[in-house]
């Protein structure tokens, strides 16, 4: 959420597709190389070890954020101005700020800001036409990111059964199905956004069918091979997210980006929740 923000913050409408999209590429190729390279660090370092190693990178990103990437003031995010690294460092005034930090951070009245703006009865007309726009792109996150996160909820246990898959089976797939995501988002970045300027709800429509191809060559496949094929037909279902970012960020004024965005990454955290459930018990019952 911190990353879509900051990036949306500093970043003009009209290129903020596209830096969205270079994020989540980003985000792609580096859990297709996880995916890839999980069974060895688990072979060789152990439990203990990739816990270890994985603590220690999340660390190592804690520790460059705070001190590499500048803070934006408050007024910059308002006025649309760029931030000067050499005066709104994260670190300056640290010790002053601290307790200001802590307070805002454990005021539940933040949790309550976020939503209620949504609903102001005192809005405008256009205010009210945006919001219900906010609205409907996060009831969409939920439900494109829900049935993804219950569909590999009972994958494993899928395959084993229909294709007699084992752990390395599954691994690769995982794998090539990063692979293609990766490609895909890199493709729509490159070529629909930055190239062609596709428009976002566009290539929310683009992604939307892949995803439906997708997820009917897995419901369907009576082969290993044509199970995989699915994977290739989902070539941009990871674009939908970055339309609907895109979307959001360019709809939402600048002050209330950082609220607009903790409730649309809140609605797609909900979606595990409601589907991984029902996912596991409509398997367990059929």
């Amino acid at each position: 959420m911190a990353m879509f923000t900051y990036i949306s913050s500093i970043t003009m409408a009209e290129e903020r597709t596209f830096r969205i999209g270079l994020i989540s590429t980003t985000l792609s190729a580096f859990s297709m190389l996880g995916a890839a390279i999980t069974e060895y660090v688990v072979q060789y370092l152990g439990y203990v070890g990739s816990f270890s190693l994985t603590c220690f990178i999340y660390s190592s990103c804690f520790v460059y954020a705070l001190v590499y990437i500048p803070e934006i003031k408050r007024s910059e995010v308002l006025f649309g101005t760029q931030p000067k690294p050499e005066e709104t460092s994260a670190v300056s005034d640290y010790g002053r700020n601290f307790v200001v930090f802590l307070r805002e951070l454990f005021d539940f009245r933040n949790v309550r800001d976020t939503f209620v703006f949504l609903f102001r009865k005192d809005s405008s007309r256009d205010d009210r036409k945006k919001h219900g726009k906010i609205v409907l792109m996060m009831i969409n996150g939920l439900i494109m990111w829900g049935p993804c996160a219950g569909e590999f909820t009972v994958l494993y246990l899928y395959t084993r059964s229909a294709f007699h898959w084992n752990e390395y089976n599954n691994n690769s797939f995982n794998t090539i199905y990063y692979l293609t995501e990766f490609l895909g988002t890199f493709f729509s970045v490159a070529y629909f956004t930055k190239y062609l300027q596709v428009q976002d709800s566009l290539l929310g429509v683009i992604a939307v069918v892949s995803t439906l191809c997708g997820t009917l060559i897995f419901a369907f496949a009576n082969t290993s091979f044509i199970f995989c094929s699915g994977a290739l037909a989902s070539l941009f279902s990871n674009a939908s997210f970055v339309a609907m970012r895109s979307i959001i960020s360019k709809i939402t004024s600048a002050e209330e980006l950082g609220k607009v965005m903790s409730a649309f990454m809140l609605f797609e955290a909900m979606g595990p929740l409601l589907y991984n459930p029902m996912y596991s018990t409509v398997y367990r019952l059929t």
